[in-house]
């Protein structure tokens, strides 16, 4: 038996100039993919995205607001929609995906009032870092949490069930909700790499996409690809889309100077750091590189990040530098897509390894276990 399904979204096309400052028509547009009617809400006015005094804060967390006034406005635009639609269509499930938390908190009102069934699901946690080992909270983040923790609870107490990423964070959920949870990853879609070319390289290339983190610890495999560069002197690490002009000074800031942590262990030739790139080169740079790195954050429990699931589906070696403890050494295990690099000893020994091209043969139904839609299907079918 099939499902129809209804997305409730905002109207992006419309947003994506300026997300808080479009001024719209009232009311929706509607959209059909085959077995998917999509509701693309517009604002009738102009959002203005700020936050009230501390003590507003402080009352608007008590009461579940999390996301300043530009959340509570766009929870009314949801909600009105949402109570609008079920006055006059019968549905048999909600699923409120967070992030925002107000997705969360919307399910379980009109669970409230409509009596309907609601699935949470979790992409993150609110904050990754209490997933850490040794997270210490500053005081405020001791009070965010504590009123996050408490309606999590409420909204998780009344859901059918919900579903997360990892295990990890599953049971930690679980620490405060009986709830039925399940483990629902990020995936891939194998279709993408289908339509690009692999990017040609003329040298062995490692190859990293997106934002290089302070948390990841990139150090080490610099310390160990600088090793083997004296005896592999052409060979380049390929850092695409990684140079980023946002500061931050938190576990999860992003290197604002790449160029400066890169050059202090590798000369000029053997690296190259690119602005943001399309899509399709990020996809063809991962078919065409020797190596794809990836830097787990070693404190990091149950984190299985999208880049890292879409290295997984490219079928190109991963080299993990740093690992984490648990899932990525689990994924690398279960697949045989890669290698593990604790020391810069250990990554110079197994680049040696893939450049003399001692690949281990990728387990394929292992990996498509990690797709989007094996994930899917574990879940709702």
């Amino acid at each position: 038996m099939g499902h129809e399904v209804t997305v409730i979204t905002l109207d992006w096309e419309v947003l994506a100039p300026n997300v808080h400052g479009v001024v719209q028509g009232e009311g929706f547009r509607q959209a059909t993919y085959g077995a998917a009617t999509v509701h693309y809400l517009k604002t009738p006015k102009a959002i203005e995205d700020t936050w009230p005094g501390k003590m507003g804060i402080i009352r608007n967390w008590a009461q579940g607001n999390f996301e300043g006034n530009a959340g509570k406005a766009y929870y009314a635009l949801f909600r009105n929609h949402m109570r609008s639609l079920l006055q006059r269509e019968k549905h048999d499930l909600l699923i409120g995906v967070f992030s925002p938390h107000h997705h969360l908190k919307l399910c379980y009102e009109l669970h409230q009032e409509f009596g309907i069934s609601y699935h949470l699901d979790f992409r993150d946690l609110w904050s990754n870092r209490i997933a850490m080992e040794g997270y210490s909270p500053s005081p405020v983040e001791k009070v965010q949490d504590a009123f996050i923790r408490k309606h999590w609870k409420k909204w998780l107490d009344s859901a059918e069930r919900f579903s997360i990423t990892s295990e990890p964070w599953r049971n930690y959920l679980n620490q405060f909700t009986s709830t039925e949870g399940v483990v629902v990853r990020n995936g891939f879609e194998p279709d993408e790499f289908e339509e690009v070319p692999p990017v040609a390289f003329d040298r062995f290339t490692v190859a990293y996409t997106g934002s290089i983190y302070l948390s990841q610890r990139l150090e080490l495999f610099l310390e160990g690809f600088a090793l083997f560069c004296e005896k592999h002197p052409t060979a380049q690490v390929l850092f695409l889309g990684s140079e980023v002009a946002s500061k931050g000074g938190d576990p999860t800031a992003r290197h604002t100077d790449l160029h400066a942590l890169v050059s202090a262990y590798l000369d000029e030739q053997n690296f190259t750091i690119t602005p943001r790139q399309p899509r399709e080169q990020a996809l063809g740079t991962m078919l065409g590189a020797n190596v794809l790195l990836f830097c787990a954050i070693a404190e990091l429990s149950g984190w299985y990040s999208g880049k890292f699931l879409e290295y997984l589906g490219s079928g190109t070696p991963i080299l993990l530098c740093p690992p984490d403890h648990d899932v990525l050494i689990e994924a690398i295990s279960q697949t045989k897509s890669g290698f593990i690099a604790s020391t810069p000893k250990d990554v110079v020994s197994q680049l040696n390894r893939i450049k003399d091209g001692d690949i281990p043969q990728q387990d394929e139904n292992a990996v498509k276990a990690y797709s989007r839609e094996a994930q899917i299907r574990e879940c709702f079918l």
